[in-house]
């Protein structure tokens, strides 16, 4: 497969399990489910943490988001985390918005941050 965005709910959801009042992304197994393995992708505004399967790196957040919707994010628009924590995972933390205002957010938090030392 090309591109992740191939994968249907009902294939991950055969592999992964969301608990989105938790926050926790686990891998299915017989025996029970495990946290699932994080790759971190660290940029200058961002930190997103990607679980591989099948030969790709998914965003961890589009794989939440996918089994609770039904649906992959939008073209152009990605997860984010409404309170800024790339650990919180909580479903009601979780937000569809266009790449470029998340970006943006990031900015106008590093512009603050520094002002604020």
């Amino acid at each position: 497969m090309a591109d992740w965005r191939g994968f249907t709910k009902e294939e991950l959801a055969r592999m992964f399990a969301f608990r989105g009042e938790e926050g926790v992304l686990s891998r299915v197994f017989i025996r029970g489910d495990k946290p699932a393995n994080m790759v971190w992708d660290v940029g200058e505004y961002y930190e997103i943490a990607k679980i591989g399967y099948r030969g790709h790196l998914i965003p961890a957040t589009h794989i939440c988001f996918l089994l609770e919707t039904g649906r992959w994010p939008r073209p152009g628009y990605i997860i984010t985390h409404l309170d800024g924590n790339v650990w919180n995972c909580k479903w009601n933390n979780l937000s569809e918005v266009v790449q470029q205002e998340r970006y943006g957010n990031f900015r106008m938090m590093k512009i603050l941050a520094n002002e604020l030392q």
